[in-house]
């Protein structure tokens, strides 16, 4: 009889806790209904300098110039090292909606670290860069 009380008290609580668990893992995202942040980020460096405003990124002001200094030597129409062309917004855009753009400048785990064979771009360009993608990667 005891054995009996116990085995039911197991059995329960095996029941609640997948139960429990099933509640928490369940997700459904409407896009209509998803709430955006406000993704800015302010950079500020270690030494208490200018700090990096990112609330005024661009396609032409803050993006162009990042290509221009780190990425068109092997990546311009001319060059298009490894397939990949980052002349103009167009092109730009290819890679920032599959995600590699942001996945190589930031050195994530799984992407190529750009730029090749130099160091990692600077945390405030990168941080704009960040930035402008969660504002929509706009071409302005």
């Amino acid at each position: 009889m005891v054995l009996r009380i116990i085995d039911r008290g197991i059995v329960m609580a095996l029941l609640v806790l997948t139960g429990a668990s099933m509640f928490q893992s369940c997700y459904y995202d409407v896009e209509q209904n998803l709430v955006v942040h406000d993704t800015t980020i302010i950079y500020t460096d270690s030494g208490g300098g200018s700090g990096c405003d990112t609330n005024n990124v661009s396609f032409s002001a803050t993006v162009q110039p990042m290509l221009d200094q780190y990425c068109m030597v092997c990546h311009s129409q001319a060059a298009q090292l490894g397939g990949i062309n980052l002349q103009g917004y167009n092109n730009v855009a290819v890679y920032v909606e599959n995600g590699q753009f942001l996945g190589a400048i930031n050195w994530e785990a799984g992407y190529i670290p750009m730029p090749k064979d130099a160091p990692k771009v600077d945390d405030c360009t990168l941080a704009k860069i960040n930035a402008w993608v969660h504002q929509g990667a706009p071409n302005n």
